[in-house]
């Protein structure tokens, strides 16, 4: 029996990097609320976000067909601190020059 390597991310970059490792996962986006908690930090943050991530898609029911013990659940999540603040995604590609210039 296989095992089922599930990638809890829609992010292009995250699937470039497993697919060229000769691993091919089943892409489930959770959909879990990535705001910002008043008082933490990136750190936290990061740890939070990647748990609730995994726990959201094993929960949406879309790996019912894959034995629990034959499934790897990989949720990550990057956020970036510049000068002690947590930034979110840029939006825009000026933006992100912007915060790189920053740096």
């Amino acid at each position: 029996m296989t095992t089922c390597f599930v990638l809890a991310s829609k992010s292009p970059a995250r699937l470039r990097m497993l697919r060229s490792a000769g691993i091919e996962p089943v892409v489930i986006a959770s959909g879990a609320d990535e705001s910002h908690l008043r008082g933490e930090d990136a750190v936290a943050m990061t740890a939070r976000l990647s748990r609730l991530k995994a726990h959201s898609v094993i929960e949406s029911g879309a790996l019912e067909e894959y034995p629990a013990d034959r499934m790897i659940v990989v949720a990550c999540d990057s956020v970036l601190n510049l000068d002690g603040r947590i930034l979110g995604k840029p939006h825009t590609a000026e933006r992100a020059r912007q915060w790189w210039r920053r740096m």
